[in-house]
């Protein structure tokens, strides 16, 4: 009876445990049921990036105490993420490699951007970083374009691996580059400005023919409504702190612009209208106004399944250039976005709903101060120290031949282009075999180095090795670096002195003033806190993926920023 009572319990026990385990399986079943659907719930149903084409953080430390309480930056620092030390980390900080890192989390090395522009050694040609021959543009004339030159995925690209077609992907920019850019290659469609025609447009690698509504709004030359009205300050002149005069020497508008508020656009039908419209906070207003009503007609956020918009503004780009970072107008244009953004993000309250969408908002590049008013001040500033890139070409030109003893005249020549940034040897030149391509690249490079102005070149093969690679410059260069498609001397002059060409000031350096710009993330999923940890604006990319549940685009080389995500 013993054995029995022994073997029965024994088996009750077996029983029990069995039941036990299944109910524990069921139990976890049912706990992975509810939490995938609770996380699903509270995952976003729209992500935004707002790109602002040359944005530095040093506005907010100039102007930041004149910023409204309603306004959408201080939203953003009461209700979600701010990062103040963020910065670039490739050394040419252009407009291209920018928007390329914001949604891929690549630098140029790996995205391929490495420029707005390059030297093509294929086509011996300049090429555009969104330029597809094979492409063309839908809605008006210009150039074919597509993301075909971006070598990695976007967040957009990732969820449309992850969702599927159901997940929406739009961007929308005045440069062709910056939308194209944003969206990636499996987008819906990218949207930019022609301003030829005061049409957006797009491009048969998204979209064979524009979408109704966005028909309508170019037949309804809604671009021209603006014509007339004139760009005033926000606020009186007393909140304003700019200590450069308004009409003074140093800037260059432009484009038929006066030099002083208020700057008055011709009407609607005048030739010189949208060069003019483009400078001006109108052309920002515009952006937004078509985001808006992309969102509502696309449908954007509607369902369970995440959509994606990149929106990205240009005109603080075009402000900076021709009046520069220290006027009345960059100011002024500073506070006209905060407002915009407050008032777009109430829209998204609004047409998304509270706690269903996530912002993340950053900028491609800072700029450098005007180099003449610099100098005025007393600091070592100079514009286009070593003239134009035809004149880096020529000395480039001249040091490789003094350093392997060929004559001036003899043809082919060693360099087939220079810009600057970067020199392009002729690496099928027959005098450059063998050691020869390395005794011309530090030609090159010693050259360079005996400029007062350049603060650093390297060779390609010096960074193939991966020489002084640990030294902060060189670790810019090596970001900056493709192995295809870059130069073969790399070059950065020294802060304050750079190639601006017409414009009154510019950008494309390693220096503080162009890699420093500002990251906040806004909305679902996104804690309260403010940062000054060093980060850089590549981090979007895999926080946004985080915030999705989805995995951070391949290519990705930044981190996901942890202490952005709510607990």
């Amino acid at each position: 009876m013993v054995r029995v009572a022994t073997r029965w319990i024994a088996a009750a026990r077996s029983v029990f445990v069995l039941v036990a385990i299944g109910a524990a399986i069921a139990a976890s079943s049912h706990a992975a049921e509810n939490a995938a659907a609770s996380s699903e719930s509270t995952r976003p149903r729209l992500i935004v990036l707002v790109s602002v084409d040359q944005l530095p953080q040093d506005y907010w430390r100039r102007f930041g105490d004149s910023l409204p309480v309603d306004g959408f930056f201080a939203r953003a620092a009461n209700q979600g993420s701010v990062f103040t030390d963020c910065h670039h980390g490739h050394a040419f900080t252009f407009t291209g490699p920018g928007h390329a890192v914001l949604m891929t989390g690549a630098y140029p090395r790996t995205s391929g951007v490495i420029g707005n522009s390059w030297y093509d050694r294929e086509s011996n040609k300049t090429l555009n970083c969104v330029a597809d021959a094979e492409a063309k543009t839908v809605g008006g004339q210009g150039a074919g374009a597509s993301a075909k030159n971006l070598q990695v995925p976007t967040v957009g690209d990732q969820m449309k691996l992850a969702f599927g077609p159901q997940a929406k992907v739009f961007a929308i920019g005045w440069k062709d580059r910056s939308p194209i850019l944003t969206a990636g290659r499996l987008a819906d469609a990218a949207y930019w400005f022609d301003d030829d025609t005061g049409h957006w447009v797009t491009s048969d690698a998204f979209q064979s023919e524009l979408p109704g509504w966005l028909r309508v709004l170019n037949e309804g030359r809604a671009s021209r409504a603006f014509g007339g009205q004139a760009w005033t300050l926000l606020y009186p002149a007393e909140r304003y702190h700019s200590h450069v005069a308004d009409d003074n020497k140093f800037e260059k508008p432009g484009s038929g612009l006066s030099a002083a508020f208020p700057h008055e656009l011709p009407a609607g039908e005048d030739a010189a209208y949208f060069k003019r419209f483009a400078i001006s906070p109108f052309a920002s207003q515009y952006t937004i106004e078509t985001a808006r009503e992309l969102i509502l007609r696309e449908e954007l956020g509607r369902d369970a399944t995440p959509d994606c918009l990149a929106l990205c503004l240009s005109a603080n780009d075009y402000v900076g250039h021709a009046f520069g970072p220290h006027s009345l107008e960059a100011e002024d244009m500073f506070y006209r976005t905060d407002r915009m953004l407050a008032e777009f993000a109430t829209f998204l309250d609004e047409q998304v709903g509270a706690g269903r969408w996530t912002l993340a908002l950053s900028s491609d590049h800072g700029v450098a101060p005007i180099p003449e008013y610099a100098a005025s001040l007393g600091l070592e500033a100079a514009r286009s120290p070593l003239g134009s890139g035809k004149d880096v070409q020529a000395n480039a030109e001249g040091a490789v031949r003094v350093r392997l003893g060929v004559p001036a005249g003899v043809q082919p020549s060693f360099v087939l282009s220079a810009d600057s940034t970067q020199v392009f040897l002729r690496r099928d030149h027959p005098r450059l075999a063998g050691e020869a391509f390395e005794h011309a690249q530090d030609a090159v490079r010693d050259w360079l180095l005996d400029q007062p102005s350049v603060a650093d070149a390297v060779t390609r093969a010096e960074l193939l090795a991966e020489a002084g690679a640990g030294a902060p410059l060189r670790a810019m260069f090596h970001r900056a670096f493709h192995k295809q498609r870059s130069g073969d001397v790399l070059y950065a002059l020294k802060p304050l002195q750079f190639d601006a060409g017409s414009l009154c000031t510019s950008h494309g350096s390693p220096w503080n003033y162009d890699t420093h710009v500002p990251l906040v993330f806004l909305g679902a999923r996104v804690g309260i806190t403010n940062s000054s940890r060093h980060v850089h604006p590549g981090s979007i990319a895999p926080t946004l993926a985080a915030i999705l549940d989805i995995e951070a685009p391949a290519g990705c080389e930044h981190e996901c920023l942890t202490e952005a995500l709510a607990p």
